[in-house]
């Protein structure tokens, strides 16, 4: 049998001109769709790692600051003092602080019969306008905002490398937050690193004192001989023509009012004494206010003694707290309401000063008086909280002021605003006060990080006595 195979014509066709174009417009629209998903991921992306790496900084600045901090010490000890010291500064509203070196020996009916904390060291927190009254600042265009904290700590930073015992020595150190130019810094740009023609770049920074061992100042302050020169009638012991500091000054300054010293048989400042002296016209912040405003001898439009830790901190609020165990305590012993606010009791106005018997002392009971006790303590736990906004933000807040030298008033009003210090039992409006200025952020579009951390101070040893 013979096979015979027989082919077909195959007909084939091929796609029309309109279904060509239909095909050619999804894919474009897939492909325009693809390449704004890649756009946008990679701008998330770019804005993401700006805004990490920004908070990254912000974060690092906080813990350098937070490390030292739990370091602060007061070397606290215990003297003999005159029965009628406290009662005669206490009569016009002075605080227990002893005003001379070594005791004085001639007080009129005073026994040495009572101990009493001391020291030469000090802690100070408060708002920055308040910390720093009394002081000429070296550059009057600078900008200082929010909280500030000033304090002694052994943290070793010396001129001198090879100095001995350098991990023990004492410095002067403390935090603010300043809003200036990078110019106004203590180290400034490069030019050569600049853009042609850019412009200064003003931010809010948050600043770092630092007063090497070397030329530590608080002694100055804080130790000597309570006497004018030429007085030979203040000591039983025959100390004379000594020029003196205040040892403990009460607050609001290092000079005694007349009537204190008349009821301490203190010797008055004879006419000739310049009333300009340091010695005569002193405010008892002088030192930090004295490190703050030296400048660089190489460079004046800089500071000597302060340098940035991270840029775009736009508010930093400080709180002293007692321990948890201890502010319930004073609740269950009712000598504050059980409703005070958490952390509040020891800080109402979050002022703090190691040179005061209370800070509460006008509006605090007899028993809260005793019980919150902060002369020569330091608290035991600070409670710190910082803000800070992305680099973005910052710019575009400067770029659209019409004044860049001038703190964005958006954020600038709020501060000026916001966890005040005068007004009694401010420190409870802490997340009020906190929701009001993220409500003000959010509605400017300004990206933001908040940073908080309990501070344990190690060498706080509270005493309720």
């Amino acid at each position: 049998m013979q096979l015979t195979l027989s082919s077909k014509r195959i007909a084939t066709t091929g796609f029309s001109l309109l279904e060509l174009m239909a095909a050619t417009a999804v894919l474009m629209i897939l492909l325009l769709t693809l390449v704004k998903i890649v756009d946008s991921v990679s701008n998330t992306t770019s804005t993401s790692t700006a805004q990490i790496g920004q908070f990254t900084e912000a974060r690092r600045g906080f813990e350098s600051m937070t490390l030292r901090l739990a370091q602060a010490t007061l070397s606290t000890y215990l003297e003999c003092t005159p029965s009628n010291l406290k009662a005669a500064q206490l009569s016009v509203g002075q605080t227990t602080q002893r005003t001379e070196g070594p005791l004085i020996g001639n007080f009129t009916g005073g026994n040495y019969n009572a101990f009493a904390r001391f020291s030469e060291l000090r802690f100070i927190c408060s708002s920055i306008d308040q910390l720093l009254i009394g002081s000429t600042p070296a550059d009057p265009t600078l900008v200082r905002t929010s909280h500030g904290i000033f304090f002694q700590a052994p943290l070793g930073f010396s001129e001198n490398d090879d100095a001995a015992f350098r991990d023990s020595q004492l410095n002067t150190w403390g935090y603010f937050i300043e809003y200036s130019s990078e110019d106004q810094t203590s180290f400034p740009r490069p030019l050569a690193l600049r853009s042609p023609g850019s412009k200064p770049r003003y931010r809010y920074r948050l600043m770092e004192l630092m007063e090497p061992s070397e030329r530590l100042s608080i002694y100055q302050y804080t130790s000597g001989w309570l006497r004018w020169p030429g007085d030979t009638n203040l000591f039983d012991y025959g100390v004379t023509n000594a020029d003196a500091y205040y040892t403990n000054p009460p607050l609001p300054g290092l000079t005694l009012p007349d009537s204190v010293r008349s009821s301490m048989n203190v010797a008055m400042p004879p006419s000739s004494y310049p009333s300009t002296s340091p010695l005569y016209n002193c405010n008892g912040k002088e030192w930090f206010q004295k490190t703050l405003e030296k400048r660089n001898g190489s460079n004046p439009s800089t500071p000597s003694n302060y340098k940035v830790i991270a840029e775009n901190i736009i508010a930093m609020i400080i709180q002293p707290q007692l321990s948890q165990v201890d502010e319930d305590a004073l609740k269950t012993a009712g000598t504050i309401p059980s409703s005070t606010p958490t952390g509040t009791a020891l800080a109402p106005q979050y002022s703090y000063d190691t040179t005061a018997d209370s800070i509460n002392a006008t509006t605090g009971t007899a028993a809260y008086k005793k019980a919150v006790n902060t002369l020569n303590q330091l608290p035991p736990v600070v409670k710190v909280t910082m803000v800070a906004i992305d680099e973005k933000s910052a710019a575009r807040l400067q770029a659209t002021s019409a004044d860049p030298s001038q703190p964005p008033t958006i954020i600038q009003d709020q501060l000026n605003s916001l966890f005040d210090v005068s007004t009694t039992n401010s420190a409870e409006q802490f997340d009020a006060d906190m929701k009001k200025l993220e409500d003000v952020l959010i509605a400017n579009k300004i990206n933001y990080r908040i940073i908080t951390s309990s501070i344990n101070i190690g060498s706080a040893k509270w005493s309720r006595d």
